[in-house]
């Protein structure tokens, strides 16, 4: 969508003072981002090609930086690998640079077990825990169910599909979705319990809805953005 702006014209002391107050809010945030005990761990080029980006993912670029392989060496331990991992929890980096680690049917020693392991490494207090119903795996199993389900109700028509760790939602987006095909679409998810966990919609044949999604969210290892399925894809593997 094309924005149309009307040019105002701003005194240049106006523009002076904008920009000593960008500068000042720079200033403070760097200094928040040296206060980090992971950002001095850093070497030089490494913190100048963090800077660089924008304030409000900077952080989040330094957590990726040092703490997660640490975070991901110990989730192999504690669970055996992270694919067994991914059968009990889930785990996404938020926008602040914390590692959200959800939680779904472990026992309390292996709880105990995980947060003392962490605790050691988590030095600016960035790991936090919450619980969830579904897994990685279960929701990624959930996703291509539903694709696979969707694309045999709706033919001939591309059906794609967006999961989203952070707000706990799969997005199925179908192509030129009308009324009759989406009351056969929420028939299914009704029947199949799905309805909460899905969000329906509906995309343009001329729209490039990969491109779409990925400029949405950021993809990470850690599933703090999207992972796309094609159900068209999922029929042929």
């Amino acid at each position: 969508m094309i924005t149309k702006y009307k040019v105002f014209i701003v005194p240049l002391v106006f523009v002076f003072a904008l920009l000593l107050l960008n500068t000042n809010v720079r200033s403070t945030y760097a200094k928040k981002l040296e206060d980090l005990s992971n950002f001095s761990k850093l070497d030089t080029s490494t913190k100048n090609t963090i800077q660089q980006y924008p304030l409000e993912v900077q952080k989040k670029l330094v957590t990726q930086a040092t703490e997660m392989n640490d975070v991901f060496n110990i989730l192999d331990k504690v669970f055996g690998s992270y694919e067994a991992f991914s059968d009990k929890g889930t785990i996404y980096l938020s926008n602040s640079g914390e590692i959200i680690i959800g939680l779904t049917g472990i026992s309390d020693e292996k709880l105990n077990t995980l947060k003392a392991s962490l605790q050691v490494i988590d030095e600016d207090n960035l790991i936090k825990f919450e619980s969830v119903k579904y897994s990685i795996n279960e929701l990624e199993q959930i996703q291509d169910e539903v694709a696979l389900a969707v694309q045999r109700l709706i033919e001939d028509k591309s059906v794609i599909t967006d999961l989203d760790l952070i707000d706990k939602k799969i997005t199925v987006s179908v192509e030129d979705l009308k009324t009759d095909e989406e009351q056969k679409i929420l028939s299914y998810l009704n029947q199949n319990n799905f309805i909460d966990l899905i969000q329906l919609k509906s995309h343009d044949k001329s729209m490039n809805l990969y491109g779409e999604l990925a400029r949405a969210r950021n993809w990470t290892k850690l599933g703090g953005g999207i992972q796309i399925r094609n159900a068209y894809d999922l029929q042929r593997g």
